[in-house]
């Protein structure tokens, strides 16, 4: 019986060839429709205040002063525990890994509580990570706290 596609290997070795190449423009194309955000847009600025980030983390570890996240009607609270009847002021980054634009900057007015209640409205649902910097005593201390919303 005769072949009646004229199927010979050359044909089939072109046309893998031809597949392999339409996929590999394929992920070309979709790799480049993927969004890319920096953490931070200056890293060489971050880079020379890391130290001082590092001895303001380990101050708080020494101090015991991890920061405790709670979460009670639509808003979170947030609590350094030893800081209450001192005066603390700082920062808090609610940091969002898969998008630069859910990120929110807080700031934590000065207290002697050393407990804050912040609306939670502004997060969107995910994955976050709080980077907690306060002053206390006139000295700085820094703590990072995992949050899912």
């Amino acid at each position: 019986m005769k072949n009646r596609l004229n199927w010979n290997w050359g044909k089939g070795i072109v046309m893998v060839y031809v597949l392999f190449v339409a996929g590999m423009l394929y992920l070309v194309f979709q790799s480049k429709q993927q969004k890319l955000d920096l953490v931070v847009d200056d890293y060489y600025q971050q880079e020379l205040k890391f130290q001082g980030q590092i001895d303001a983390a380990q101050r708080a570890i020494n101090a015991g002063a991890q920061p405790v996240v709670a979460v009670n009607a639509g808003q979170f609270i947030l609590r350094i525990p030893g800081a209450s009847g001192q005066a603390v002021s700082g920062t808090l980054l609610a940091y969002c890994a898969a998008d630069k634009g859910r990120d929110q900057r807080m700031d934590l007015h000065e207290t002697t509580s050393g407990e804050w209640n912040l609306p939670l409205s502004g997060l969107e649902k995910g994955k976050y990570v709080f980077k907690v910097q306060w002053l206390q005593q006139g000295q700085a201390y820094y703590a990072e706290l995992n949050f899912d919303k």
